[in-house]
């Protein structure tokens, strides 16, 4: 979509929302599986659900508008989303590994809030 005014950036961004909401569900999905500390599962669950929500919520307000909520990809959660997984999938000790999902857990939250 090319951005021709306040509306189509509106709906660019909405986009774009959802497409991090959506890839952060998905790469959550992913890491709960390989935790083991039950509190970390719990927790990244609890995470998943409340992320499909939002990229819910955000796909609602762009059909509202007549858009389509899967046009745009965002780029930037593809990358963390991909180096996460990366470096996550080097760590072999249990232990370690759930500690080491903190960091980019925390990292996706932050990118998530700035945009």
């Amino acid at each position: 979509m090319e951005v021709e005014g306040l509306r189509t950036l509106d709906l660019t961004e909405l986009q774009e929302a959802r497409s991090f909401e959506t890839q952060i569900a998905n790469a959550l999905h992913v890491v709960t599986d390989k935790a083991t500390d039950p509190a970390l599962r719990q927790f990244l669950a609890d995470e998943i659900r409340e992320t499909r929500a939002h990229a819910d919520t955000v796909s609602t307000l762009i059909e509202g508008h007549g858009a389509t909520p899967g046009l745009h990809v965002d780029q930037a959660m593809q990358a963390i989303v991909a180096e996460t997984q990366k470096w996550f999938g080097t760590i072999a000790d249990e232990n370690v590994r759930d500690a080491a999902l903190i960091a980019p857990a925390q990292r996706i939250q932050h990118y998530a809030i700035a945009v």
